[in-house]
């Protein structure tokens, strides 16, 4: 009988109908709780999904010059600076770091494609002596600040250029005390700026050692120079003084495209491409 009388009356039926519906709607348009937590799919990623990441610090590898004035520009260049994935993927995207004079920041290290370089203005206020250049967990070097420029003349040495920061050779093995043997250090090759150049190009060449070590422990640092050689041919004078060696030379204009060694007898060697 309650059920009749409910069929009875058709506005409520209507009512209830509409309400219903009105609720459906609602439901629909509700969002899936899920999406919300969903992270952007332009969200940029170092490593695939799922991988781990791991930040290669950057090693400084040079400072030219190395002992500069207060005041003077210093070149840094070095390697890493890069992300590593556990899957064995590398990310070599742009990245800089904090470069730290003694502790204080003085410029920005741009790292790419495992190269880092950048350049910093030596503060005029500095004291002369021995600072770090470093990174925050990467690596240092020492840089000299000197009170004056050291100059070493002649700047030409049977008949090649050499740099003028340096003399010729010192003859033979002297400067250990007596009765004390010498054993000359040849000169290690640090780099090449550029390492690609055109044939007739100018390219500076950095390096460490070149100097005598005495068998009591002591070291004789004095300038010397060594043939530097590319591909077996004398092109300059590398002129080493406190183990740093450095010159420029000029990639003969006849040379071949392709890749060349740069060496000293006895030493380390780099590999420069010409174009």
């Amino acid at each position: 009988m309650h059920s009749t009388h409910f069929i009875k009356r058709p506005l409520l039926r209507v009512w209830i109908m509409m309400a219903i519906i009105a609720l459906g709607g609602a439901f629909m348009r509700m969002p899936v709780a899920h999406a919300t937590n969903q992270a952007s799919p332009f969200a940029p990623l170092n490593c695939p999904p799922g991988e781990t990441e791991e930040l290669i610090e950057p090693t400084l590898l040079t400072l030219t010059p190395s002992n500069p004035l207060p005041g003077e520009t210093v070149q840094v260049t070095g390697y890493g600076g890069y992300i590593r994935c556990s899957g064995g993927l590398y990310n070599e995207s742009a990245r800089s770091f904090d470069l730290t004079l003694d502790g204080a920041v003085v410029a920005q290290l741009g790292c790419y494609a495992n190269r880092c370089q950048t350049t910093f203005v030596v503060p005029t206020t500095i004291n002369p002596g021995n600072y770090q250049v470093s990174t925050v967990g990467g690596s240092q070097l020492r840089l000299d600040v000197q009170d004056e420029r050291l100059t070493f003349l002649p700047t030409v040495f049977n008949g090649l250029a050499t740099s003028a920061a340096f003399m010729p050779p010192v003859g033979g093995l002297s400067g250990c005390p007596a009765n004390e043997t010498a054993t000359l250090i040849p000169p290690s090759l640090v780099s090449l700026n550029p390492s690609s150049v055109a044939a007739g190009g100018s390219v500076e060449v950095v390096g460490s050692g070149g100097y005598i070590h005495c068998s009591g422990g002591l070291y004789n640092e004095s300038a010397r120079s060594f043939d530097l050689m590319l591909d077996g041919t004398l092109v300059a004078q590398l002129g080493c003084y406190a183990n740093r060696c450095q010159v420029t030379f000029v990639v003969p204009t006849t040379t071949n495209p392709g890749s060349y060694q740069v060496s000293t007898v006895g030493g380390s060697e780099l590999t420069l491409v010409v174009e």
